[in-house]
């Protein structure tokens, strides 16, 4: 008579033999389709045809971000003229260090809440950078996005 615990132990061995069993012949049928090629790719004999599908445009984006306010009227994302550089137009706003926003196309702007929040973070940012937590190592500072240089 085989106890509740020995047929337990049979099973879990067949399938650990079945498993076993399946790898290698897995291995061998990789190993067989390996050998066959000569060790250099070929290409089939014949005109190859490329074609031009066209894709379709991707959906609009649903509205713009919270916090940007655009004219009425004027849809989304905006139009930025053309023939007009970025530099000519004012900034959409200066940082607290002085710092300029570059501009945002001619009627849209930044609600007077997310120019603050931006300000803060941008501060937030100086302050760490002028003073890193404790234990940072120098690769994270390698790779700052701001482009000051790292304390030493």
């Amino acid at each position: 008579m085989t106890t509740p615990k020995s047929g337990h132990r049979r099973h879990r061995r067949l399938a650990q033999v079945i498993f076993a069993g399946a790898a290698a012949v897995a291995m061998l049928a990789f190993f067989a389709v390996a050998s066959q090629g000569s060790g250099h790719m070929t290409v089939a004999p014949g005109s190859v045809r490329l074609v031009d599908n066209d894709v379709p445009a991707p959906p609009p984006l649903p509205g713009p971000p919270p916090g940007v306010v655009l004219t009425p009227g004027l849809p989304w994302p905006p139009p930025w003229p053309p023939g007009v550089p970025l530099s000519s137009q004012p900034p959409s706003m200066v940082l607290p260090d002085g710092t300029p926003v570059p501009s945002l196309p001619p009627g849209v702007s930044l609600s007077p809440e997310l120019q603050q929040e931006i300000a803060k973070m941008y501060m937030q940012g100086k302050q760490m950078q002028a003073n890193p937590p404790p234990n940072v190592p120098d690769e994270v500072c390698r790779y700052n996005t701001i482009r000051v240089p790292c304390p030493s």
